[in-house]
């Protein structure tokens, strides 16, 4: 007698299995078509608990609206006054740029003269033509420098030299 209550009770689970299956692939196909809120809403005869999960679910939603709206408004209210502050921004920094160019420029311009007068002072400027001194080529060069001492200073028994050639 047991043998065959557990027999029918196994062939009524195996036939039973396909049917549960169809039901859960059925159910799981319309929630993936429905509007994605998990909680469907309750028939006529409700669970307690199924009608709080749902109202708690739209509550949620509402609530979510509300607060996407209240911050495009917000957002709204606020760009105005953000893009003329990013407008002012970048003029203040186009204006700095160029400030900084035109320093820079006039500060190379007046390193570059600076230098220039450097070298003029220490090689000679260019636009003065160096001194050319003509003299026979039998007399020496040295002949023109004077290398005799001066007179002997009232101080001492030293004796200076004119020095002329550096």
């Amino acid at each position: 007698m047991m043998m065959k209550k557990s027999m029918i009770l196994g062939t009524a689970l195996l036939l039973c299995a396909p049917i549960v299956i169809q039901n859960v692939q059925a159910s799981e196909s319309t929630e993936q078509q429905g509007s994605g809120k998990p909680i469907k809403p309750y028939g006529d005869n409700p669970n307690l608990l199924h009608v709080f999960a749902y109202k708690a679910q739209e509550g949620v939603i509402n609530t979510a609206e509300k607060v996407g709206q209240a911050a495009e408004k917000g957002v709204e209210k606020v760009r105005p006054k953000v893009d003329r502050a990013w407008n002012s921004t970048k003029s203040t920094a186009a204006t700095t740029i160029e400030k900084v160019d035109q320093t820079a420029t006039q500060a190379a311009q007046q390193t570059g003269q600076k230098i220039q007068k450097t070298k003029d002072v220490w090689l000679g400027s260019p636009e003065q033509p160096a001194p050319i001194e003509q003299q026979p080529l039998s007399q020496s060069s040295s002949a023109t420098q004077s290398t005799a001492p001066q007179q002997e200073s009232s101080s001492g028994g030293a004796t200076s030299y004119a020095v002329t050639d550096l």
